[in-house]
């Protein structure tokens, strides 16, 4: 039996056609998208989806990424056997349908794959969690499955998994991901492994304006301390997780400000 994939792919404050996910897909050609429009503002994205056939959905403005993606999950719900979360600026072509239907026909035990993700700084995605912290590996293949982690960008999802689980909505943008698979790794899922490689323009670092980033910072704040609340020493990492955090941003804005001398 055909297994139905649809990539449910959120964009935010631009139109498709500034969207390298977005023309990724539209070249690839005859591939079921489910655009989710978390932008405050209309950019267009519902002409750009009829033009180019694919399912559209608009937020209430930017409600945040958990919010987006069940919506979508929801809209998808018997239409699909296995969702691609994509961010408007990963990229993603046939190779990857061709790797996902490949391995869901070796492994149809195996609910959840996520492929090798490359950004600047090297490989992004998988990563391991450990007790604490998210820490790039060297070697996706050596990561064990107590410890594995990946972005949302890219991950495969079988709809079946969404029967009883929804995304926490009180995360808007980050930890989303970790929060997900630390909750499927407690469940006894197994984490598969895709052969093939995306690349993405990693927003977490982006430069962008002063207000941007610390607007930015606000809100990792608050998902980063919903992420380490669930015990006494996962409260204590946080300071620590914030004050990393903090540092990388002064960063930053210095080197913001010594170019705009």
């Amino acid at each position: 039996m055909a297994t139905t994939v649809y990539a449910l792919l959120v964009i935010y404050r631009k139109n498709g056609e500034q969207s390298a996910a977005c023309e990724s897909l539209r070249r690839a050609g005859n591939l079921n998208v489910l655009m989710v429009d978390n932008s405050e503002e209309d950019f267009g994205n519902e002409d750009y989806c009829r033009e180019v056939g694919w399912q559209y959905l608009k937020m209430p403005g930017n409600s945040g990424l958990s919010k987006a993606y069940n919506a979508g999950i929801d809209r998808l719900r018997g239409v699909a056997d296995y969702v691609i979360l994509l961010d408007d600026d990963t990229t993603l072509g046939k190779a990857y349908f061709g790797a996902l239907t490949y391995a869901v026909c070796i492994h149809p035990e195996i609910r959840i794959f996520l492929p090798t993700v490359w950004d600047r700084a090297g490989l992004l995605s998988p990563c391991r969690v450990p007790r604490f912290g998210v820490h790039r590996a060297s070697d996706p293949q050596k990561i064990p499955q107590d410890e594995i982690s990946g972005i949302n960008s890219g991950m495969a999802i079988a709809m079946t998994v969404f029967d009883d689980y929804r995304y926490d909505e009180r995360y808007f943008l980050d930890f989303i991901d970790h929060a997900f698979l630390r909750d499927m790794r407690a469940r006894g899922e197994t984490i598969g492994l895709l052969d093939v490689e995306l690349t993405q323009r990693f927003s977490g670092s982006d430069r962008g304006t002063r207000e941007s980033a610390l607007r930015r910072f606000r809100s990792y704040r608050k998902d980063c301390r919903l992420y380490y609340s669930n015990n006494w020493l996962e409260r204590l990492y946080y300071p620590l997780a914030i004050t990393r955090r903090r540092l990388g941003l002064s960063k930053q804005l210095a080197r913001a400000d010594r170019q705009k001398r």
